[in-house]
């Protein structure tokens, strides 16, 4: 709206949300259900973080403390996905009326989100496991990798997203990919570095090089979106460097091979995380009336409140 003598400085528009209905508010109420369980479990992983600088990576903190961060992702990305069905068989012109926060897309994001957190949590459970085999971890890796792409690709889709958050969630999406891309390298080039063929080391080598590369690049990026550390950063920063020195003084010294960049490609991800299944409790036909609408709009609203602000539906920098 224009400026007048009546309103100096009006106030940006707001597109209002009125809506009404059992679909309308058990979509909300769901909404709210999952997000909880979200911070929830965003505290927890705060609180695992804080462990992790106490023990400088310890991988018991680890394995002893992210049960109920997991348990809590899962039951999150859950309600993500059945939220995502309710929305898509609503009718159309009530889902065009939906606040940004249950757009499809967004749903679809925040559900691969909290599933590839707990996928995060399951490889950090597994760091000093003699009993878990690098190749599974490498492929545990590169289903992290493939999930943050995944899930910004859906994010990245909502117009209602604005700057400066869509760049910051942007940056933290890119960040925790490089960062699950280096680890992947890093077990890759110990899968290299112990096979028998003919320039092998060399490779080895040069896999490790890149996930140093694709480790900085993390790092930077965290720190710009202002992200907390996690147990695979420890253990990236722990192991890394070392490792790429042993392979390069192995392979000059007693295999006389250079380093190449002819690095076998990655294996496609995959992961046995799934999301809880959840089931919408029966409704209450004796609570959930059209009448009660119906007595509600003839209500009369205090002007203190709103008709209420469409959510621009933007995901927590951290979950």
């Amino acid at each position: 709206p224009e400026a007048t003598k009546e309103n100096p400085k009006p106030k940006p528009e707001a597109a209002a949300t009125k809506l009404t209905g059992v679909n309308y508010e058990v979509a909300m109420l769901l909404l709210l259900q999952a997000q909880a369980a979200v911070l929830s479990a965003n505290a927890r992983l705060q609180a695992l973080a804080k462990k992790f600088d106490e023990a400088q990576g310890s991988p018991q903190v680890s394995s002893n403390d992210n049960k109920n961060a997991y348990s809590l992702l899962l039951a999150a990305a859950g309600i993500f996905k059945y939220l995502e069905k309710f929305v898509e068989e609503m009718p159309l012109s009530l889902r065009s009326k939906l606040p940004g926060n249950l757009d499809e897309s967004v749903l679809r994001g925040r559900a691969l989100q909290c599933l590839t957190h707990a996928e995060e949590l399951e490889l950090e459970a597994s760091f000093g496991k003699e009993s878990v085999q690098t190749s599974t971890r490498r492929t545990l890796c590169c289903s992290i990798m493939q999930n943050w792409q995944k899930a910004w690709e859906e994010m990245s889709q909502v117009g209602s997203i604005k700057e400066p958050e869509k760049h910051k969630m942007e940056t933290y999406f890119k960040a925790k990919k490089l960062q699950a891309e280096a680890l992947a390298l890093r077990y890759h080039a110990h899968i290299i570095d112990s096979g028998t063929e003919k320039g092998c080391h060399g490779k080895a080598c040069g896999a490790y090089a890149e996930a140093l590369e694709k480790f900085a690049q993390s790092n930077i990026l965290l720190k710009e979106a202002g992200a907390v550390r996690s147990g695979i950063a420890y253990e990236l920063e722990k192991t890394l460097q070392d490792d790429h020195d042993k392979c390069l003084r192995a392979a000059q010294e007693i295999y006389y091979e250079n380093v190449s960049k002819d690095i076998p490609s990655l294996p496609v991800g995959r992961s046995m995380v799934k999301a809880d299944i959840y089931v919408l409790p029966q409704v209450n036909t004796k609570v959930w009336t059209s009448s009660m609408y119906e007595i509600a709009a003839k209500e009369p609203k205090p002007e203190s409140i709103s008709d209420g602000e469409q959510s621009n539906g933007t995901a927590d920098n951290q979950m």
